[in-house]
């Protein structure tokens, strides 16, 4: 994790760990999670204003990265700082994939059966969940 923090620091020009609030819905197992940062800086904020409303699968977000930081997507590297997740107990290995907030509130205006089924979930997110094991990772090569 430290050759890739330096690596990252070194060709974004940024701090390469980041802390954002996550959550199963809005008000289930709320938690910062530690995550590496991988896009550029400079876009962070057009990227939030231009995302398209699909909460699982942003392709353009793709040219806000470095071929480094699509490496370490590709092969879920890019996951590892949320170890720390784990070791606080705040997340397990294995288990629902906890959700950005702004993705949160688009899966319940859109989706709210899905949504309220994320409601019944009783287990702590996890790292790896079903998108990770049966997501097309490689779509995210191109």
């Amino acid at each position: 994790m430290l050759i890739f923090g330096i690596i990252l620091s070194i060709q974004l020009k940024n701090f390469p760990i980041f802390i954002q609030n996550r959550g199963i819905t809005l008000n289930k197992f709320r938690y910062k999670i530690v995550k590496f940062r991988t896009m550029k800086q400079n876009n962070a904020a057009l990227s939030e204003a231009k995302v398209s409303s699909n909460i699982f699968y942003k392709p353009e977000l793709n040219e806000k990265l470095t071929k480094f930081s699509k490496w370490l997507r590709i092969r879920g590297l890019d996951e590892l700082p949320q170890l720390f997740n784990v070791i606080t107990g705040k997340m397990s290995l294995i288990g629902p994939r906890p959700l950005m907030l702004s993705d949160l509130e688009i899966l319940k205006q859109k989706y709210p059966v899905q949504y309220l089924k994320r409601e019944l979930f009783i287990s702590v997110p996890g790292i790896s969940g079903l998108w990770q094991i049966y997501g097309q990772r490689e779509k995210k090569r191109n």
